[in-house]
């Protein structure tokens, strides 16, 4: 990455891949809540694109599965990431010529959205590549997790169980 002028390093910037658009969607429940459930969310394709677009990553993703050995004679397979397993090998097997597996990771974890919110609680779900290695993967500046989406936690009116 090189320039000479900020108007390069501009051009350079607005090149990069952008990230996907925030869609919501009304949820209409069978229940009556506190308040309307919106759920924001980012399409889970865009997202993926997204990541492999990304200029960073190129080097450290990979997309043929492969067996690893101990040692030479090939009688100890070790299992050091995703597309090291007989399940990836497996199904890589059975795509067409010049098909690829992708494996995509999600994780979500409850948390408070304070700001401009009203103390709301969300679960915010996270996507990932299972084909980057897994060194980058833990590195948090990277940016390896996208938010997907924020599942919304209603607040019912009857507290009961039984309405």
């Amino acid at each position: 990455l090189s320039f000479r002028t900020a108007k390069e390093l501009r051009a350079q910037a607005e090149s990069l891949p952008g990230r996907p658009p925030w869609l919501c969607k009304h949820m209409k429940l069978d229940y009556p809540t506190r308040r309307s459930i919106h759920l924001f969310y980012h399409p889970a394709l865009e997202c993926l694109q997204s990541l492999l677009s990304h200029p960073l990553l190129a080097p450290h993703i990979s997309f043929v599965p492969q067996k690893v050995w101990t040692s030479a004679a090939c009688v100890c397979h070790t299992y050091e990431d995703w597309l090291s397993g007989d399940c990836t090998l497996a199904i890589q097997d059975k795509l067409p010529e010049g098909g690829t597996v992708l494996g995509d990771i999600l994780s979500s974890d409850k948390t408070n959205i304070l700001v401009m919110s009203g103390n709301r609680m969300a679960y915010p779900l996270l996507i990932s590549l299972a084909n980057i290695a897994p060194e980058i993967h833990s590195k948090i500046s990277m940016h390896m997790y996208l938010l997907l989406a924020l599942l919304p936690i209603p607040k019912f009116l009857h507290k009961d169980t039984h309405v």
